[in-house]
């Protein structure tokens, strides 16, 4: 009797000590995937002015127009000025699981096929008054960014997070800049600690923004741009 008594207690100890190991031990979850396309055009207006030629008719165009309009190469456009904003639907929210908050790490990463065309613009009468004749614009190569932007607060606005991927367009005069691979690609590992506390958020929204530098109106086709995102859930040590 006594023998069996000490089988059933050994066996429960062994079984406290697998349970405390199994406690101590890294628990892993499934990763997830999850992402965004844009399901439209998207396009952002030229950043700088092209180069103008005029070819007036002296009889009935201002005197001087040539060197109205050559000023004005690689100047910024008053209406855009080359500053970030938000591309069209390359955002995604995502939650993570309150157990692994010091652990995860989320793997971002974005592809933007883009498309560049040399603008035209009104000589008369906004540079030239008046103006009649003809006119060429000629875009020269020109960068277009993109970097990722994080908004963790709903009431707060996205900040940018990493670093800036850019593309060098083609020049162009008049017609559609279509380099063989013109697509931006970029990638961000995001980590607790990049975060105060050494925590990630329980909720991120991941935001892919973009900038035009070039002369050019920059497209980005539908269905030609996306943003993956990895969430990757290492040990429970929140816990």
């Amino acid at each position: 009797m006594k023998k069996i008594i000490v089988l059933v207690m050994l066996v429960l100890a062994a079984g406290l000590v697998y349970a405390a190991e199994r406690a101590g031990m890294p628990v892993s979850v499934m990763p997830e995937i999850k992402e965004a396309k844009g399901t439209s055009d998207a396009s952002i207006a030229a950043a700088v002015y092209p180069k103008i030629t005029v070819y007036p008719d002296p009889a009935t165009s201002m005197a001087g127009c040539q060197e109205v309009v050559g000023a004005l190469e690689g100047k910024p456009v008053p209406e855009s000025a080359g500053k970030f904003e938000i591309m069209d639907g390359l955002v995604k929210a995502v939650k993570i699981n309150p157990d692994y908050l010091s652990s995860t790490k989320i793997l971002v990463a974005w592809t933007v096929r883009i498309e560049g065309i040399c603008p035209e613009y009104r000589i008369w009468p906004k540079f030239c008054d008046p103006y009649h004749g003809g006119v060429q614009f000629d875009c020269p190569n020109g960068l277009v960014d993109t970097q990722m932007y994080l908004k963790t607060d709903p009431k707060g606005s996205a900040e940018p997070k990493g670093a800036v991927f850019s593309l060098e367009m083609p020049g162009t005069s008049k017609t559609v800049s279509q380099p063989n691979d013109p697509t931006i690609t970029g990638t961000y590992l995001i980590s607790p600690g990049d975060f105060p506390g050494g925590k990630l958020p329980a909720e991120i929204e991941i935001q892919v923004w973009w900038r035009n530098r070039s002369s050019m109106t920059i497209t980005s086709p539908k269905g030609m741009r996306t943003l993956t995102v990895h969430i990757m859930p290492t040990t429970r040590s929140d816990k």
